[in-house]
């Protein structure tokens, strides 16, 4: 992350041959032996969703979107055909969450929580979903990890007070606010 915001132009370069790499070897007629074909297209997926958030971050917006698109097109193509990572679980989530398929974020946050990571973001992502989807008690114990475990993270503070206004706990949204 702190890579990827200090240096878009490298990342976006990195990451793109990380992601048209792996679809080559995907799509290969002959794969290398050995290879599993859908581990391969997990990284990519990985990849173009890490660089959808590059792009994003540098007002490519409708670049963006087309990187989780097709990332999420591999995810729901191969990520039941091996045994993926924690954070491939994550990646997953975060680009079903972009693209506005929340209940489906919830539950791949769900698995990369289940397979063991703690990432403060994913926290913040779950927390996220849950609290789009009215499931604001929740929300709220997500945010509040995810606030805890990094707290400059200025996004899951103002999702925490979102989470929190929604509930009709004012003062302590706008106690929320003001951390």
């Amino acid at each position: 992350n702190e890579y990827r915001a200090a240096h878009p132009k490298g990342a976006d370069a990195a990451l793109s041959r990380i992601a048209s790499i792996g679809e080559a070897m995907v799509a290969a007629s002959n794969p290398l032996p050995g290879l599993d074909s859908a581990q391969v297209a997990l990284v990519s997926a990985s990849a173009l969703t890490l660089r959808g958030r590059t792009r994003e971050r540098t007002n490519r917006a409708d670049e963006a979107k087309e990187d989780w698109m097709r990332a999420v097109e591999l995810f729901d193509r191969y990520i039941h055909l091996t045994k993926p990572t924690a954070d491939t679980w994550g990646y997953y989530g975060v680009a079903l969450l972009i693209l506005g398929r929340r209940k489906e974020a919830i539950q791949a946050l769900q698995a990369a929580f289940a397979g063991g990571t703690g990432a403060p973001e994913l926290y913040r992502h779950l927390g996220w979903a849950l609290k789009d989807e009215g499931r604001y008690p929740e929300a709220e114990e997500q945010l509040r990890k995810a606030v805890e475990l990094a707290p400059s993270d200025s996004v899951a503070g103002q999702l925490l007070a979102e989470t929190l206004d929604a509930e009709g706990r004012k003062e302590d949204a706008a106690a929320a606010y003001c951390q």
